[in-house]
């Protein structure tokens, strides 16, 4: 049975690479373009207490990712608390200990779980 570990990139900086690299796979994130540059306010060093992370300890891969950072947007005299949530695999299906490909997660599903993420953080 595989064991899968949940971690963070505070807790497993080693990872670091492996998921800048599972994110731009699986967004076909093309190779002029860098989410690490792109996306930076969520990756970066000062938040990696919030990226979240799956390591299948089998092989010693990142099979899941996901971060998390609150920003504040001002408008006018007003402040609106708004949260970014990114990561590449947010469509891939949570691991099964199967050999084969995990398949996309259909759109129902996926709009199923981000509100079930919504909720939580609407608390």
């Amino acid at each position: 049975m595989e064991k899968i570990i949940q971690s963070t990139l505070a807790k497993s900086p080693e990872y670091y690479k492996d998921v800048i690299k599972l994110i731009e796979e699986s967004l076909n994130y093309e190779a002029k373009y860098s989410f690490e540059k792109d996306f930076w306010p969520l990756i970066n060093p000062n938040n990696h207490k919030n990226c979240h992370i799956l390591i299948d300890k089998k092989s010693d891969k990142v099979v899941a990712h996901i971060g998390v950072k609150k920003r504040d947007i001002r408008v006018k005299r007003n402040k609106y608390p708004v949260i970014l949530l990114g990561g590449g695999t947010g469509k891939i299906g949570d691991p099964s200990g199967k050999s084969v490909e995990r398949p996309l997660l259909d759109e129902g599903l996926l709009e199923k779980n981000v509100a079930g993420i919504r909720k939580q953080f609407e608390r």
